[in-house]
């Protein structure tokens, strides 16, 4: 028995390739930071600098690293569990290769933030590591623009890149202003926006 081995046009090989880039988008857009994921870190970044701040004034400042590690811990278990409860309502596999490949990535990135920060507690530098946050932050974001296609983030990762080089140099004094008006206010204004077009997606559908 002989095997016909069809080959495909060069129209139907591009077909078939957007095909599969515009599967990756929505995949993506269903497990990477959804709006409720972005209004989450909002909230609990502009919580958390104020806290911040208010123990600076009061001359508190050594219960800070116990703040943020709290609400790390928490913003983390929020996200799991919308990340997680999002892909079930969907009928989707959250631990798909797809998904589990951009975690790989993320998840390195986000160690290279945690070994600076420890190196910058361990110098007492505190005041660069806003900065270093909203730099990893912004490189993650640029992750999943590349890796997940999703440029609906490009603005998003660019203030965040731009932010953090600020509040590590000539804004140094007002890191932790800068990374609660950027990544706070930045990620509600980010969850809304994301919002309003799922809703004009399914009136438009």
């Amino acid at each position: 028995m002989t095997e016909q081995h069809q080959q495909l046009s060069p129209e139907e090989a591009i077909e078939q390739i957007q095909h599969i880039r515009n599967t990756m988008a929505q995949a993506s857009k269903r497990f990477f930071m959804s709006a409720w994921q972005w209004i989450e870190w909002g909230i609990l970044i502009i919580i958390g600098g104020l806290i911040t701040l208010y123990l600076v004034h009061q001359d508190k400042s050594e219960h800070i690293t116990f703040i943020w590690i709290a609400i790390f811990i928490l913003g983390g278990a929020l996200e799991t569990i919308i990340w997680y409860r999002g892909a079930q309502d969907r009928g989707i596999n959250p631990l798909q290769p797809f998904s589990m490949k951009i975690c790989g990535v993320l998840f390195a990135l986000m160690m290279v933030g945690i070994f600076y920060t420890l190196i910058f507690v361990e110098l007492s530098l505190p005041l660069y590591i806003p900065g270093l946050w909203m730099l990893v932050s912004g490189l993650c974001i640029f992750m999943m623009v590349i890796l997940g296609d999703r440029r609906d983030l490009v603005l998003m990762g660019s203030v965040q890149v731009i932010s953090g080089i600020l509040a590590s140099s000539v804004l140094l004094d007002y890191s932790i202003q800068v990374g609660t008006v950027s990544f706070g206010f930045g990620s509600i204004v980010m969850g809304f926006y994301q919002l309003y077009n799922e809703k004009k997606q399914r009136s438009v559908s």
